[in-house]
């Protein structure tokens, strides 16, 4: 764990009662899902989300800036995770169903679990989902491998508003489907590409932390913006104040709003 990180402790006695649970009573994830208080809208009082994003490592990305296996420490990213969580800016998390799971079990500040009163959005298949009438969320990146055969996102408006036209177009259904979008150099572009509600991407993080936020309030000014999901920005920032990141970030979210 790391000794500099400030906030809520995920201490000795929750890690391995955690563990424990997961040897001896996997029926306590479903009785957890059964017990959670869930909130009755999607959206914050101002229509807007603020999602904090941990499925980087069901996707290969355990790296941070500098550090390759910076999210590869699951104690360290749940430790994380409930202290953004504990923020009241933040309305929930999206996420893999083995962290879902373990936030599920563990306890917040208050008690009950971390995502009582959260939205909670899972990877999950979104034709499954539309039948429910539930929210899907897409990330249509376009990718290319560079010289060196390694593959980078590209970031040029022409190759990402592609993206966006054709993952909106597929399926039987767009009425449950939401878009998360990269902040780019022409966002109105990119974001008008579509009519479906978007939410920005964090993406990956930049050595200064007000550039990111600057992009992220460019991009929220499209009409389809609709708030913001972001991982490794705020969960591993460079000072290493999570509780600072997550407040910085719900004031390019919502300006008017008074952060403690």
């Amino acid at each position: 764990m790391n000794s500099g990180l400030d906030g809520r402790r995920l201490d000795d006695g929750m890690w391995t009662a955690l563990l424990e649970r997961r040897v001896t009573d996997p029926g306590a994830v479903a009785a957890a899902y059964a017990a959670r208080r869930r909130r009755a809208r999607l959206l914050g009082d101002d229509g807007m989300l603020f999602l904090v994003a941990a499925d980087h490592p069901a996707r290969g990305m355990v790296g941070v800036g500098n550090d390759p296996l910076a999210m590869a420490d699951r104690r360290d990213l749940l430790q994380r995770l409930l202290m953004a969580l504990d923020c009241p800016e933040v309305d929930g998390v999206l996420g893999t169903p083995d962290i879902v799971e373990e936030l599920l079990l563990l306890p917040s500040s208050e008690g009950g679990s971390a995502l009582d009163g959260k939205v909670v959005i899972g990877s999950m298949n979104r034709g499954e989902l539309a039948a429910r009438q539930l929210m899907a969320m897409l990330e249509p990146l376009p990718y290319a491998r560079d010289d060196s055969g390694q593959l980078r996102m590209l970031r040029d408006t022409y190759s990402n508003v592609r993206a966006v036209s054709v993952a909106a177009g597929l399926g039987a259904t767009s009425a449950w489907t939401w878009l998360k979008l990269p902040a780019l150099a022409e966002p109105e572009a990119v974001l008008g590409a579509s009519t479906l509600p978007a939410l920005v991407l964090g993406g990956e993080p930049a050595s200064d932390p007000a550039q990111d936020r600057a992009a992220w309030q460019r991009t929220l000014a499209c009409p389809t913006a609709r708030g913001l999901v972001v991982g490794r920005a705020l969960l591993y920032p460079p000072d290493n104040d999570v509780r600072a990141a997550v407040d910085a970030a719900a004031q390019v979210l919502r300006p008017d709003r008074i952060v403690r």
